[in-house]
């Protein structure tokens, strides 16, 4: 029964992995599902988390370059708004002081030229642009509140759910 419930879960990997990417969707990358908020789903930092953690997720923590690309991959210049993404980083404590939601340490960034800034009232940390289009889609601190245009990026294991 462990066999075929492990060959289940492979073949729903590989199944989840040849999806195409995009954003309103869950795609696949090494062990996670990412999903990035959809044209037009602009919301809180609040509001994403609790879309994320009612669809088995959490606000995403982009700890690789790796992982950066990947979501680079779902947004374009032309996808429309919104154009900034809450992640699963917020500041805690002192000023430039970040974690990841999980409670690791930051060892990858991407920062945008500036940033963090030591205006405290940016607790979250949001990826994307701003003014004018920049695919790497670099971070900035930002108010947690919606502001426009703001979206999400979530992230779930993949099969958690058929190992509980």
């Amino acid at each position: 029964m462990k066999e075929k419930l492990l060959i289940y879960i492979g073949l729903f990997a590989w199944k989840v992995s040849v999806v195409s990417a995009g954003r309103g969707e869950w795609n696949a990358f090494g062990s996670y599902q990412y999903y990035v908020s959809g044209k037009g789903d602009k919301k809180s930092y609040d509001d994403g988390e609790s879309f994320c953690k009612n669809n088995d997720g959490e606000m995403a923590m982009i700890k690789t370059s790796e992982i950066q690309t990947f979501i680079q991959n779902q947004v374009s210049a032309i996808s429309g708004i919104p154009y900034g993404f809450y992640i699963g980083l917020n500041e805690v404590g002192t000023v430039n002081n970040f974690i990841w939601n999980d409670n690791s340490e930051l060892n990858y960034t991407n920062w945008y030229l500036g940033e963090p800034s030591d205006y405290p009232l940016e607790p979250c940390v949001a990826m994307g642009w701003w003014h004018t289009y920049s695919a790497n889609l670099p971070w900035y601190g930002v108010k947690c509140a919606a502001n426009a245009p703001t979206g999400f990026v979530c992230q779930r294991l993949i099969g958690n759910k058929l190992l509980l």
